[in-house]
């Protein structure tokens, strides 16, 4: 099943996108899910996680470090889009009176999330906001 990833950090490294992990100690490290990075340097996390790999890079390695958001609109109204599986995209929003409208499940006191096929979204606009403390060279 396919997963794609619509919030947090990214980073553009041998052409292809990762997930972004800036460390406590000031290095860097970059995740993936396929096995097929284990020839560019990237280790296997751990014998829980079947397929997570971790690989620490320098800053001057990757090409560009970003911030995803992703915002949806289903039924007229505006959501934060968290991520795809499959053929649904999962909508969340803090807007209590939103979650309520659309009976979304409540994971805490004020998050309400909701799976969506994506055949029912009606836009899904992304923007990839470029974080500048890692970019700049």
């Amino acid at each position: 099943m396919i997963e794609i990833r619509t919030l947090g950090k990214f980073a553009l490294y041998d052409n292809k996108e990762y997930r972004f992990l800036p460390k406590s100690d000031g290095s860097f490290a970059l995740l993936s899910t396929d096995p097929g990075d284990l020839h560019k340097g990237f280790k296997k996390i751990g014998e829980m996680h079947e397929d997570r790999y971790i690989k620490e890079v320098r800053l001057e390695e990757m090409s560009f470090v970003y911030q995803k958001k992703t915002s949806v609109r289903f039924k007229g109204d505006l959501f934060t889009g968290s991520t795809v599986e499959g053929d649904q995209i999962m909508l969340y929003t803090r807007d209590v009176s939103l979650g309520k409208k659309h009976n979304m499940k409540m994971r805490d006191k004020d998050e309400y999330y909701q799976f969506i096929n994506l055949k029912d979204i009606e836009e899904i606009t992304q923007q990839w906001v470029p974080l500048s403390q890692y970019n700049s060279k």
